[in-house]
């Protein structure tokens, strides 16, 4: 090319992009769209719903390359800015999280310092996209131009970008909201010829930048302004901890008279056909009951009966489990089975295992079923022996969650169970027939489970099971309930004195 066309070629160009001022419309020449702002900055991290994008699926032929990546990981900057949801990282990007957890997991690094496996979040909410628009059409009587050493177009860019937004429970597969967004933006500008994609994104003109971004953020602002309908989609029981419930003394109705139910809690454990020797569902069972301040037997005192058929016949009748748990003491035996089976294999060389355990509390005084329930879950370690610990200890975990929630909660109803105590009544001067009306009248006290009379001549003794006061037997004894007179010369916390006139 000679020095004259070059110069012409240029000068060409020039009046060119200048004519293309007089065509374009105002509204072609958008600006950059305004950063987000950070709308919830208030809002506590531990309140906020998390959510998790995934990647656009693409359903237009025209679009190439990783688009789908690319808007998904723009939608997930963006919500991560607005300070209102827990965004956590797409499952199309764990590798490397599953490579560090694994190098803990190995002993490849400090004891304490190391990723933990098992401990990762899981997303209340799905946002899925799926992009139906994508064009890029250049127009207004485009001519070649060199820009330093490359020939591009330089002319009118139309763009048009569309996708969908779907809000999608994980849990159940429900699409809560759905929505479309699109944009067109038209610029002049260039080009690069032969249609190479900018950046390697499936693009090639700032035209399609300015529109996908626009509509990016016309996206995460409907997202946030729907943050409070997600919450109310999800309820409360899909939480997943945030609204979770720490029982203890004073909001349990069982454990505010200070004399907490003895538990019993017996769950043998066998991962596929292999005994776990220290089950690790059943200790982690024990250790919210500990936590919340329940009494409970120490699991070595009857290790000896695991293997006994006593303990096969208390798995499947009720009766003979109230017995089992009467004769160590319990008021409240919690007994059942667990299992876990290897599920796979994860990532980095990681291991993968499912458990279930399934468990019902039975009350030792008469053999009723206070809750039943099963739940299952999963672990992940480089071990499938410790893999399958951990997906058992984490099925405990649910089941512990599930009976803190029967013995406390259901007591406000009245239907759960309340915590026993056992008194002893020592009397003066009764015979054979007027403890016989105190018994009587005892067993019809509400709140009085059982009672036991015991006469030496003159002097007998009554010992009671019960979850009312020792205050209101006390004054049943003195108002003469029993058709007798009885005075009231002693009372302790476990124990009235008392004589018969």
């Amino acid at each position: 090319m000679t020095r004259f066309h070059f110069s012409l070629q240029v000068l060409l160009s020039i009046v060119f992009l200048l004519s293309l001022t007089w065509v374009v419309p105002a509204t072609a020449q958008k600006t950059k769209a305004e950063e987000p702002a950070a709308t919830c900055a208030g809002l506590p991290f531990q309140q906020r719903t998390r959510i998790a994008v995934a990647t656009f699926t693409v359903s237009t032929p025209s679009a190439q390359g990783k688009f789908g990546d690319n808007l998904s990981a723009m939608l997930s900057n963006v919500l991560v800015e607005s300070n209102c949801f827990r965004v956590l990282e797409s499952s199309k990007n764990l590798e490397s999280l599953f490579e560090e957890i694994a190098l803990g997991n190995k002993g490849a690094v400090k004891q304490g310092t190391g990723a933990e496996a098992g401990q990762m979040l899981g997303a209340q909410l799905l946002i899925s996209g799926e992009i139906t628009e994508f064009s890029e059409n250049e127009g207004g009587g485009a001519i070649g131009a060199l820009v330093g050493r490359s020939l591009s177009a330089v002319g009118v860019i139309k763009a048009h970008v569309g996708f969908i937004l779907k809000i999608v429970n994980p849990t159940t597969r429900e699409i809560i909201t759905s929505r479309s967004f699109e944009r067109k933006v038209t610029k002049v500008g260039l080009a690069a010829a032969g249609g190479v994609p900018a950046a390697g994104l499936g693009y090639k003109s700032k035209a399609m930048a300015d529109a996908i971004e626009e509509a990016i953020m016309e996206s995460s602002k409907w997202l946030v302004n729907e943050k409070d309908m997600m919450l109310e989609a999800l309820g409360t029981g899909n939480m997943g901890g945030a609204n979770k419930v720490v029982f203890n003394k004073d909001n349990c109705p069982v454990l505010k008279s200070g004399q907490a139910p003895t538990v019993m809690v017996i769950i043998p454990e066998v991962h596929i056909t292999q005994r776990i020797p220290d089950p690790a569902g059943e200790t982690e069972i024990i250790r919210q009951l500990i936590q919340a301040g329940f009494k409970v037997l120490d699991p070595t005192v009857y290790k000896a009966i695991r293997e006994t058929p006593q303990l096969s016949d208390a798995l499947k009748d009720a009766s003979a489990a109230s017995k089992l748990g009467s004769r160590f003491g319990a008021d409240i035996i919690i007994i059942g089975e667990a299992f876990s089976e290897f599920a796979g294999n994860a990532s980095s060389g990681m291991r993968s295992c499912r458990a279930r355990v399934e468990a019902r509390a039975v009350r030792t005084s008469d053999a009723r079923i206070l809750a039943a329930d099963g739940q299952h879950a999963g672990g992940v370690d480089v071990s499938e022996f410790t893999a399958a610990k951990l997906a058992l200890r984490n099925a405990g975990a649910l089941m512990g969650d599930y009976f803190l929630n029967q013995l406390c909660q259901g007591a406000q109803g009245g239907d759960a169970p309340t915590a026993l105590s056992n008194s002893e009544i020592v009397l003066s001067n009764v015979n054979f027939t007027s403890i016989g009306k105190i018994e009587t009248m005892l067993k019809s006290q509400k709140g009085v489970e059982s009672v036991k009379k015991t006469l030496a001549g003159t002097n007998g003794r009554i010992e009671i099971s019960h979850s009312c006061s020792i205050d209101d037997i006390a004054n049943s004894l003195a108002s003469g309930k029993a058709g007798l007179t009885v005075e009231i010369t002693g009372f302790a916390d476990q124990k009235i004195e008392g004589k018969v006139k």
